[in-house]
């Protein structure tokens, strides 16, 4: 649990440096987080699969059936509409605060790192992976705050 909560501040973190450095978030920022975040990705992958293939098969079922049970339940109109009904309520005026929302908590909270993390976390304590996603979280919470806004920062809640 303690995890999550470090992960769920590293996306408060992350979205508050965004919104106070929004203009000064440069492309060349962008370009280091996405890259670094997918050479970190594709390192932890393959030293999973190097582990042995059991694991990875289960991970690929879950992750389809995920994947359609979330669109038969329409998971993304609905986040969406959360998004915009909190934008409501909060009399935010930019229209990309429900995208904000959006696309941060997809991120954060169904890629393959949350997925094997919070198991791996849950059945073996071993936090580690969370850990790692939480400094990933934060510096791409950086950048999505400075896109879309404070959108982002709510996403912690889905965290």
């Amino acid at each position: 649990m303690l995890v999550t909560l470090i992960n769920a501040g590293a996306v408060i973190l992350g979205g508050f440096l965004g919104l106070l450095m929004k203009a000064r978030v440069s492309e060349n920022f962008k370009t280091v987080v996405m890259t670094s975040a997918g050479i970190i990705t594709i390192i932890l992958g393959i030293n999973m699969a190097l582990g042995g293939t059991d694991i990875i098969i289960a991970i690929l079922f879950s992750l389809i059936l995920g994947g359609f049970i979330g669109y038969a339940l329409k998971l993304e109109d609905r986040i969406l509409s959360l998004g915009d009904k909190l934008q409501k309520k909060k009399g935010v005026e930019s229209g990309s605060f429900g995208r904000g929302f959006l696309d941060s908590s997809i991120l954060f909270c169904s890629g393959s790192m949350s997925v094997v993390g919070s198991i791996a976390a849950a059945t073996s304590g071993d936090g580690t992976m969370i850990l790692i996603k939480s400094i990933m979280d934060g510096f791409m919470a950086i950048v999505l705050a400075a896109a879309y806004g404070p959108g982002v920062l709510l996403s912690a809640i889905v965290v």
